[in-house]
C-alpha cells in the first residue's frame, strides 16, 4: 500500500489507512471498528498498474482478501463480518445521500438484522 497513488486523495493508499485509524481513535471507536478500518482499502493493493492512480472495484477485491486474511488468521467471526461488510460498502457509504429510498431501507434492513451499530458505522464513514 505504500507508494500507491489513489484519485480522491492526495497520500498513498498506506497513509490514508494509518490516517483513517488516527481519525478512528479520535472518534473513540473499538478494536473491531479499527480492524475493520485497517483493511478497508486492502484491494487497492491488488489495482493494476495500468489504472492508478484510480482503484475500480477494489471494495470487491477487498472483500475476498479481508476473509482470506481472516480465515488464516482465526480471526472472531463478528470481526470478520464488519470488515468484511467494511470493504465491501466504504465506498457506498459516503454516497448515502444519493441512495435511493429503498436502498437505504435495504442497508439499514442488514445492518439492523446483522447487529452492526449504526452510530459506529457512521463514525467508521466518517473516519475513512
Amino acid at each position: 500500500m505504500v507508494g500507491i497513488k489513489q484519485a480522491h486523495h492526495d497520500e498513498d493508499a498506506f497513509e490514508h489507512t494509518m490516517l483513517s485509524l488516527q481519525e478512528a481513535d479520535n472518534r473513540k471507536l473499538g478494536i473491531k471498528e479499527k480492524f475493520a478500518i485497517l483493511l478497508h482499502d486492502i484491494g487497492k493493493g491488488e489495482t493494476s498498474e495500468e489504472i492508478l492512480p484510480h482503484h475500480y472495484e477494489h471494495e470487491e477485491r477487498g472483500y475476498e482478501l479481508v476473509k482470506g486474511i481472516c480465515n488464516r488468521w482465526k480471526v472472531p467471526y463478528d470481526y470478520e463480518k464488519l470488515a468484511t461488510w467494511f470493504a465491501l460498502n466504504h465506498m457506498r457509504l459516503h454516497e448515502v445521500d444519493k441512495m435511493s429510498l429503498g436502498k437505504l431501507i435495504k442497508m439499514s434492513e442488514f445492518l439492523f438484522k446483522n447487529g452492526f451499530d449504526i452510530d459506529m458505522i457512521i463514525k467508521m464513514s466518517e473516519s475513512d
